[in-house]
This record gives structure tokens, C-alpha cells and sequence, in this order.
């Protein structure tokens, strides 16, 4: 090589080394991201009272010194000092004071100008106070350990779990269960519950509507299955896996009281189904409640079974109308806002009078929630006037959801969460708090009535361990309000945060605006008068609250007992009560005793409305109603007097012994009802046997403590004793659920077209351990071609046959056709068709089966629009109607 060349080389080279040595060095001079962690033992930074406060604060930046503030929720400073951290070295953080219960804010000001704000809390044990757990769930997915522990820390105690059929069932017939399992393990984990949500379709089964739009075109889940046999092998499978799972809490520091629970709390069957989650006709839903039912209660009897709607009048007629209102224990509807009081009457006079209506009342589950105030800052003390609220109104479950506002949200977007994720770290916001301190406030405490010491101020009054606690709130109009109360020694005021402020004198007045608080040690003359508020509440109501709304159903409840048990019933009710507000105020400790008597009292008219009923040869829905109604009273009342009776814990516990004569009394009298009724079954009677297991389950997870509660499971089975004698019985486990192969599947409806070679597939479904035969009956209109076919089944043990062909026949004459409108439960409800002259849009198919055994079967009706899709045939001749 020539010197030039090399000379060239050499200055080629050192301008590249120049120029890397230039681009590194402006590199080096750029300013660095510096992050810095703050992470705990527990997630979302949380402790509980009495725990030392030490956090890990990682700098992954040069060292550095910070001085840190720690401020409450109402900005008061608490703690501060100086902190080195630094190389991401862990660098504790140690508070050497204590810290009661609340949110704290922390904030690190470091002298390279780097600031950090983060925050910890400190939450009551989940261990304590432990009570009915149903009202305390939530819904979400958590994604993680540390998000099924967050929820556990904050006293959750059920999670609603959508386990979907698609995800479940990946090709025909091959289960995937790793999102069931995810929920089970997960739950296990932490001592935490599941409600399974259970529904919608895969698409090698569904059935798309002909008419199908926009979203009904293309959302494949929400389509009905082409048959029911699929969904009844997917749902024996998950119950089968799920259903015999047990769940108690490993984590020593999450640790509730009693002893393993089943891992299933309810099984909810589809969400929203009359709303715009399902468009198969509302007689396939039917048919898959009723398969779904009979196999979760094959697998767990006490498991109920929740009917999964959004409220919807419409769809709960077409239940009662098809012969279905026996298989679902509750009702499922989905409210939000920030008035609870508002949305919980508007849903109680509505759909829930459909069951009124037949006399098979229902109670409510609040599957998937959203309340929340106006204002994100009374984020927490909403929470203690929510819960107060729903205890008031005698609802017993409820999930707050995280589909329409994030339980675990972002930062600065999702203002109503418990808790916010940054970068995989939970941040306790004041709702998490505010849902920990109701839940320690809430879950135990036996809710006596209201007191009406103020206008404009709401007051509920509950007795916890065995002291009166009043929840007050109010709104801004009321913010100025002060109710005087008379107090106990060692009365305490307890904010929505937990915070705890001792009153030592004897009177107090208690503020009642927008900010709920509790005052725990009131004067027991509170609670007599909140009972007998209650009492004239309970007797001259419709349904238990005051509502400017009437129900067209049952009159106010003194008027019914009055009519079902005796003229002077009322009177004896209100009498029992006030002496015993005056047994407990002269002789406190025979207080308890005293309520118990009045329970009996009440417990006597249940009895002594089946006897009217066996007198007057009928058990109609005007008996059934009030029979609820009474038995509702009755667990108020025993609520009272165990609340009274926690102040002396040795008061006579139920022994138990007394609690097994119960639950065998309870067990004896099921199976009796089905040996005398072969198998079929008295449902508003076995619905009264549930009861009083819930009850009776009430009083053995206080280790009999609570006495009122066994009684009252006492007397809701006297009731059911009566009751099995007058009610017709049920061949609840063996039906018919049928398919429409020759039909039409439109948005909502089954379309049949005028045609003589139409049949009906029919499978009848066996849940009893006996085989059945017998023969089933087609009922179609009058104005169809002959009567209805007839044929045999024979159903072994536990299965299913295949579909029965009934053929039928829909007349084609007279032509020309002409369009008429037929119904459907969609949008307006109009479709267009055209048909025969004589023949209706609509019809009413019933199937209907005897057996040779026992009972008939429970007919099954399936309504049909009947004609030619107008939008697919010629023009005809218009007829008006």
C-alpha cells in the first residue's frame, strides 16, 4: 500500500473515532430518566392497625437525599424526615409511630428536583368482624397475585367470575378449563368465593338470526345454541369441576373466621339475557335456565341460581307465562347512579312484581353495580351509605363491578376506582379504605330500623356487638344539619376513612350531610324506637318500604295478614313488638328474649295463613305473598334480638345439638315431600326449607350465639310443613326443552312458515336418580291442521333422550297471503309477515307430558311468529288490522 494511502486511511480513522468519542460524550450529556419504586410486603401498600409502616424506596438513580412528607386524607401532616437512596440499592423507609386506620399520602422531594408521590393505607383485618358474606363481592379479573390479594386485603369476599361457554369449549367437545381453573385457584389463594357467570355461545353452535344487523350480525356469542343438548354437557362439565371445590384462606394474615366454605357462593346463568347479550328466542334461554338449574342443584342443592336479566318486565311475563318462574332462586339486575334509595325502588316495584304477580317472590342479586356519588371525593363515604342503604332495604347480594368503571383503574383517568395501577404497582385510592372500614362497620352488625330525629337527615340504626351504631348522612342541603343523640360512656365516631374519635360526654350531635359517618354507643332507647319504626314500616307497606309507587299485587301487609291469618293479627304483631321495646328497656337482659317472643308471634301467622288456605281449599298468590312477608319479618325480628343478646355472649347459646335437630328436621321434611310426591316437589315449600338452612347456617357461624336466627329457621320450616300440605307438587327435574328445525331463527323469535311438513324436536331431560317414561303431547292453535301429535319417551336416570319428531302443520290457504304484524320482544316489537288470511302472526305450541310414575310433567309453552319473512318474499295484498 502507498504511504498516501495509508496517511488517507489513518485520518479516515481517526475522524471516526473522533466523531463515536463526539456522539458518545452528547449521549453521556443527555439527562437520564431517573425512576424511582415504592414497593411493601403487602400489595397496594397496605398495613394493618398496629403494623410498623416500612416501605422500600428504589432509586435506580445516582444517591440521593429526599426529604419525605406524609400527609392524611385530610391533608394534616403526620410524619416527615429524610431519606438516602440511590444505584437501585433498596433503601427503607421506616415510620416509628403508628398509624390508625386510613389513606396516607406520600411525598419524596429529592435535591436533584426529582418528585415522587405515592401513597400507602392501613385497613381494618379482613379476619374481623366477620359476618354474611354476600353482600361484600365485586367483579373482576384479576390479572395477578397481587390483585386477587388487594381484593381479599380490603375484605371482599366473593368475586363474580365470567366463565364463558366459548372460552370453555374451544372445538365440539374438547374443554379448555384454564379460565375456570385461573378462578379457583386464584380465589383458594386468598379465602375469597366465586359467583360464576356462566353463558353465551361458540360458533360452531350458534345460530345466526336471519334479520341479523350490525352488531346481531356479527357478535356470534350472543346467539342462541342451534340445540340445548351442547350447553348441557358444557354445564354439567363446569359443575362438576367447580361445584365440589371448598375455599378457606392459607394467608395468615387474611385468615377469616369459621371453617371452609363451598368454593361456589351462586351461579349466575348468562348476564343481561333479556337485554342485548343473547338474541335467540327468550324460550331457548328457558330451556338452558332450567338445564342449568337442575344440574347446579344436582351437584350443590344450597347453591342458588341466579336469573340472569337486566330487569326487563317483558321477558319475566314470558318466564311465568312458560311455567319457568320455579327455577331460579334469585334475580338478577344491574343498577347504577349515585341515589341507591331511588334505583332500589324503581327496580323492587317493577320487574319483581311479575313474581308477585303468581305469588313466587324473589329476592334480588345486584350482579354487576356501579354506584357511585357525584363527587369522586365522597368516593369512601359513599361506601358506608351504600351498604347502610342496602341492609336498610333488606337486600342481601350485591357485587360492585368492574366493567362499567374500573375497580383497578389508571391514574388521573379512572376517578371512581379502589385502586389505580402504575407500572404493575397498585395504588390504594379512598374508595379501597372506604369499602374496608363499611365492610368492618357493616358485616356483622344486625340492622334494627330507622330514626326520624331530623328533617332532611337520614338515620340507620344497627346493633353491633351488642352496642347501638347509627350510620348517618344526609345531602348538601342538609350539610348544616346536627341530629342530637344521648350517648353511652365510651361512644365513638367512626368517618367513612376509619379514623376513630372518642366522646366522653352524654350527648352528641351528629352531622348529616353529604358525608356518611357512623356513631357507634348511642342510647339504647334509639334502638326500641328504631324497631318500632321497622315494625309500622314492615305492617303498613306494600313491600317492606315507603314508595309513592303501588304495587296492583299485595296491599300493605296488615291488610293481607289480616286477611290470611285473622282480623286481629295486627294488632297482636305490634303489641308483641312494644312490649318487647319495653321488656328490653326495664330488664335489658331479657330483651333478647323478649324479640324472640315476638318472632314467635310472627312465625304463628305464617302457619296460620296455610290454614285459611286449607280451609278456603286454595293456596293462591295472595296467601304465598304474605306467607314471605311474615317469614321476612321473622328474620328482622330475630336480628334484633341476637344483636341485643352479643352483650352477654353466655346468654344461652344453641347448643348443637338443637342445631342438628333442625338441619335433620329440614333434611327429613325435603325428603319426604319427594317420597310422597314421587320425586316431584312442593317449590314455594322446599324455597321455605332454604330459608331456614340460611338461617340456621346464620346462627352456626356464631357458634349459636345467635338464637334468634335458629328460631327463626325453626319457624320458616313449620311454615314449609304447612305449606307442603296445600301446595300442588312439581315434577321440577324432569322437563321438556325443545327445537324448531323446519324454523326460522330471527332476532328474538322463531319464524314458522305456513307449511304442512313442520315438526317439533323435543328431548326430555331426567335429573332424578329414576328412570321416567311416559308420553309427551304437542298443543298447537285451532286454526292449524289437525290435532296435536302425541308420542313416547322412556328417559333413563340422570339423562337425556334424543329429539322426539312431533310433526305439525301450518295451513298455506287461503291465498293471496296478506301482511300482518306479528310480535317479538325486540326493539318496538313489530315484524312484518305474511300468511293466510285466517291464520295469527303469533302462536302459542305447548308441550305437555304425563308419566306413568307420578306427576305430569310442567308444561312448556314456546311462542312462534308465524308467516314469510316479509322483507324476503313478493309483495301481497295488505290487510288492516
Amino acid at each position: 500500500m502507498s504511504s498516501f494511502k495509508v496517511r488517507y486511511v489513518l485520518a479516515v480513522a481517526c475522524m471516526l473515532a473522533a466523531l463515536s468519542l463526539w456522539c458518545a460524550s452528547a449521549v453521556a450529556a443527555q439527562p437520564k430518566t431517573v425512576s424511582c419504586e415504592i414497593t411493601s410486603k403487602r400489595p397496594a401498600r397496605t398495613f394493618f392497625p398496629g403494623e410498623p409502616i416500612q416501605l422500600t424506596v428504589r432509586l435506580d438513580g445516582p444517591r440521593d437525599v429526599a426529604v419525605f412528607t406524609i400527609t392524611d386524607y385530610r391533608g394534616r401532616k403526620r410524619a416527615g424526615g429524610y431519606l438516602r437512596a440511590g444505584r437501585g440499592h433498596p433503601a427503607l423507609l421506616k415510620i416509628n409511630r403508628k398509624f390508625l386506620t386510613g389513606i396516607y399520602f406520600l411525598r419524596l422531594a429529592f435535591r436533584s428536583g426529582l418528585m415522587v408521590t405515592d401513597a400507602f393505607c392501613v385497613l381494618p383485618r379482613p379476619d374481623e368482624n366477620v359476618g354474611d358474606r354476600r353482600l361484600f363481592g365485586v367483579h373482576w379479573r384479576p390479572r395477578n397475585d397481587a390483585q386477587w390479594q388487594a381484593l381479599a386485603q380490603m375484605g371482599a369476599r366473593h368475586l363474580r367470575a365470567e366463565v364463558t361457554w366459548p372460552d370453555t369449549e374451544l372445538a365440539p367437545g374438547e374443554y379448555d378449563f384454564s379460565t375456570a381453573d385461573m378462578y379457583a385457584e386464584g380465589a383458594r389463594k386468598v379465602g375469597l368465593q366465586l359467583t360464576v357467570l356462566s353463558g353465551h355461545t361458540p360458533r360452531f353452535y350458534s345460530m345466526r338470526p336471519l334479520d341479523g344487523e350490525g352488531r346481531v350480525a356479527t357478535a356470534w356469542h350472543t346467539w342462541p345454541p342451534a340445540d340445548t343438548i351442547e350447553w348441557s354437557r358444557f354445564t354439567e362439565a363446569l359443575a362438576s369441576r367447580l361445584l365440589h371445590q371448598t375455599v378457606s384462606s392459607p394467608l395468615p394474615d387474611l385468615r377469616p373466621k369459621g371453617s371452609q366454605r363451598p368454593l361456589v357462593l351462586a351461579w349466575e346463568v348468562w348476564s343481561e339475557a333479556d337485554q342485548n347479550f343473547y338474541y335467540g328466542t327468550w324460550e331457548r334461554y328457558l330451556d338452558m335456565l332450567r338445564i342449568a338449574y337442575c344440574t347446579v342443584k344436582r351437584h350443590a342443592p344450597r347453591t342458588p341460581v341466579i336469573y340472569g336479566s337486566c330487569g326487563h318486565w317483558t321477558e319475566a311475563v314470558l318466564t311465568v307465562q312458560a311455567g319457568c318462574a320455579d327455577y331460579f332462586d334469585l334475580m338478577a339486575y344491574h343498577p347504577n347512579g349515585p341515589d341507591p334509595d331511588w334505583a332500589l325502588e324503581n327496580w323492587l316495584v317493577n320487574m319483581p312484581q311479575v313474581m308477585l304477580a303468581r305469588g313466587r317472590p324473589r329476592e334480588s342479586a345486584y350482579t354487576e353495580t356501579h354506584f357511585i356519588p357525584d363527587n369522586p371525593d365522597l368516593e369512601a363515604s359513599f361506601q358506608l351509605r351504600l351498604y347502610a342503604t342496602l341492609k336498610a332495604w333488606r337486600q342481601r347480594f350485591y357485587i360492585r363491578t368492574g366493567c362499567v368503571g374500573a375497580l383497578i383503574g389508571q391514574p388521573n383517568v379512572d376517578e371512581h376506582a379502589f385502586l389505580w395501577e402504575r407500572e404493575e404497582q397498585l395504588i390504594p385510592r379512598p374508595g379501597y379504605v372506604g369499602f374496608a372500614v363499611t365492610r368492618w362497620l357493616l358485616e356483622d352488625a344486625h340492622y334494627v330500623g330507622p330514626l326520624d330525629l331530623a328533617e332532611g337527615a337520614r338515620l340507620e340504626l344497627f346493633l353491633k356487638h351488642g352496642r347501638p351504631l347509627v350510620v348517618a348522612w344526609g345531602d348538601p342541603t342538609t350539610a348544616g344539619v346536627r341530629v342530637p343523640m344521648r350517648l353511652l360512656e365510651g361512644a365513638q365516631l367512626i368517618n367513612a376513612m376509619g379514623e376513630v374519635r372518642e366522646i366522653e360526654r352524654a350527648s352528641y350531635q351528629v352531622p348529616a350531610g353529604p358525608e356518611a359517618v357512623a356513631l357507634w354507643g348511642v342510647d339504647y332507647d334509639y334502638v326500641r324506637l328504631a324497631a318500632r319504626l321497622a315494625m309500622e314500616r314492615v305492617l303498613t307497606t306494600e313491600l317492606g318500604f315507603y314508595s309513592d309507587h303501588n304495587s296492583s299485587y299485595v296491599d300493605p301487609l296488615e291488610q293481607d295478614a289480616a286477611r290470611w291469618v285473622s282480623p286481629s293479627f295486627p294488632a297482636q304483631v305490634r303489641h308483641a313488638v312494644r312490649t318487647a321495646c319495653r321488656e328490653s328497656r326495664h330488664n335489658p337482659t331479657g330483651g333478647p328474649a323478649a324479640f324472640r317472643t315476638a318472632e314467635r308471634v310472627v312465625g304463628a301467622g305464617m302457619v296460620g295463613v296455610v290454614h285459611t288456605c286449607q280451609s278456603e281449599g286454595d293456596f293462591d298468590r295472595g296467601a304465598r305473598n304474605t306467607i314471605w312477608r311474615l317469614g321476612q319479618y321473622v328474620e328482622d325480628l330475630g336480628m334484633i334480638a341476637d344483636g341485643l343478646a352479643e352483650r352477654w355472649p353466655g346468654i344461652r347459646r344453641v347448643s348443637e345439638q338443637e342445631m342438628n335437630t333442625v338441619r335433620c328436621r329440614a333434611n327429613n321434611l325435603r325428603r319426604h315431600i319427594r317420597e310422597e310426591n314421587s320425586q316431584a316437589e312442593c317449590a314455594y315449600a322446599e324455597r321455605l326449607i332454604d330459608r331456614a338452612l340460611e338461617q340456621l347456617a346464620w346462627a352456626e357461624e356464631s357458634s349459636g350465639l345467635r338464637r334468634g336466627a335458629w328460631q327463626a329457621a325453626k319457624l320458616h320450616l313449620e311454615a314449609a310443613e304447612a305449606v307442603a300440605e296445600v301446595e300442588p307438587p312439581l315434577m321440577r327435574r324432569v322437563f321438556v326443552a325443545s327445537n324448531f328445525p323446519t324454523g326460522q331463527q330471527l332476532t328474538k323469535a322463531t319464524l314458522l312458515q305456513p307449511d304442512p311438513s313442520h315438526h317439533l324436536g323435543s328431548r326430555v331431560y331426567n335429573f332424578l336418580d329414576r328412570p321416567v317414561s311416559g308420553t309427551l303431547k304437542l298443543q298447537v292453535p285451532d286454526t292449524w291442521a289437525g290435532a296435536g301429535p302425541t308420542v313416547a319417551f322412556s328417559v333413563p336416570a340422570h339423562g337425556v333422550t334424543e329429539p322426539l319428531q312431533m310433526p305439525f302443520s301450518i295451513p298455506e290457504q287461503p291465498r293471496p297471503w296478506v301482511t300482518k304484524t306479528a310480535w317479538r320482544p325486540w326493539n318496538d316489537g313489530r315484524l312484518l309477515v305474511h300468511l293466510p288470511q285466517p291464520i295469527e302472526p303469533n302462536a302459542d305450541l305447548w308441550v305437555s307430558g304425563e308419566t306413568s310414575v307420578g306427576p305430569d310433567l310442567p308444561d312448556m309453552r314456546y311462542r312462534v311468529c308465524v308467516g314469510a319473512y316479509a322483507l324476503q318474499s313478493q309483495p301481497v295484498q295488505i290487510a288492516v288490522r
